[in-house]
């Protein structure tokens, strides 16, 4: 058609001239489907990605209450998260500690969290209010791989200036245990005390996790002159309290202790009669020892200290 018009319009003027308008005319008019279309599919994306964080929503409020996830959408969406019955699974929960720079949004911090666990399948990441809560596939034998990919996230963000405080549950079962999970992966995030940093429970010892959870009964027990030795040292660096750590660490061997910090030996056996006298502490009895770590874990919120298990 647009041939013939061609043709015609070439042998006269008037009939280019109308040909024009009504080129013009149709090209206004598919510019504006175009526009539209293009409207409607952004609308529709939009509220399909909506719809999908709903459903995200749904599913991990419904594992939090125990519910059972019947087969349908929401079954559905944990097998393709990867979190099949069966499947084991951790549990990882970040607030922001700071206010989030102004490029970067709490769905960005969930995109990030939920590529440190995509290595197996997606998992299911969810944004409730302030929190960021992942729930990913593992199993116990690959849990130093979570946590290394979620330190390297964590460092990533930390350096566009976004600073979060995050916890990770043990490995459990299946999607069962999300109740449990989660409680363990808010009560880890929860002993940073408000600080930026990683608290991965699969990597914990026994000790570490008791003396995490913050038991107001338990530091009022703290003696007072440990008390004081504690929080005197802290605000003056921590250097006699990471010593004692290190001597705990390295099961009461002074010279081995020195080594691995880097110390002259005379230096670590001096640093240890400091403690020993400031404190009233046997550092060469057990039950001394122990009682002064505990107190130095009761007490560091909020200081990055290095545990008797390297943690």
């Amino acid at each position: 058609m647009w041939e013939g018009v061609s043709a015609v319009a070439r042998r006269d003027p008037g009939v280019r001239d109308a040909a024009m308008a009504l080129v013009s005319r149709v090209m206004h008019l598919i510019e504006v489907g175009s526009s539209v279309a293009a409207e409607a599919y952004l609308d529709a994306q939009q509220h399909e990605v909506a719809e999908l964080d709903r459903l995200r929503r749904d599913v991990f409020e419904d594992l939090l209450a125990g519910h059972e996830i019947l087969p349908g959408p929401k079954r559905s969406l944990l097998s393709s998260a990867g979190l099949d019955p069966g499947v084991g699974l951790v549990v990882a929960t970040a607030l922001p500690v700071a206010p989030l720079p102004d490029q970067h949004t709490l769905p960005d911090v969930a995109a990030a969290l939920r590529g440190a666990f995509a290595q197996r399948a997606p998992g299911l990441t969810v944004v409730r209010q302030q929190e960021v809560t992942t729930l990913a596939p593992a199993d116990a034998r690959a849990a130093g791989a979570v946590v290394e990919r979620l330190r390297r996230a964590l460092d990533e963000l930390s350096h566009a200036g976004v600073h979060l405080a995050v916890g990770l549950s043990a490995v459990h079962a299946d999607v069962a245990a999300v109740p449990e999970a989660y409680t363990e992966a808010c009560t880890a995030r929860d002993g940073l005390g408000g600080a930026a940093g990683l608290v991965p429970l699969p990597l914990m010892s026994t000790f570490d996790y008791l003396v995490l959870r913050d038991d107001a009964t338990a530091r009022r027990l703290v003696r007072p002159e440990l008390r004081r030795f504690v929080e005197e040292d802290l605000s003056r660096g921590g250097t006699l309290v990471e010593t004692v750590l290190a001597y705990a660490a390295h099961d009461l061997r002074a010279r081995a202790m020195a080594q691995a910090m880097h110390l002259h030996v005379n230096t670590a056996y001096y640093r240890l009669d400091r403690i020993a006298e400031r404190t009233g502490c046997d550092l060469r009895a057990f039950a001394d020892l122990l009682e002064l770590v505990i107190a130095i874990r009761l007490l560091s919120d909020g200081h990055r200290v290095v545990g008797p298990g390297g943690t």
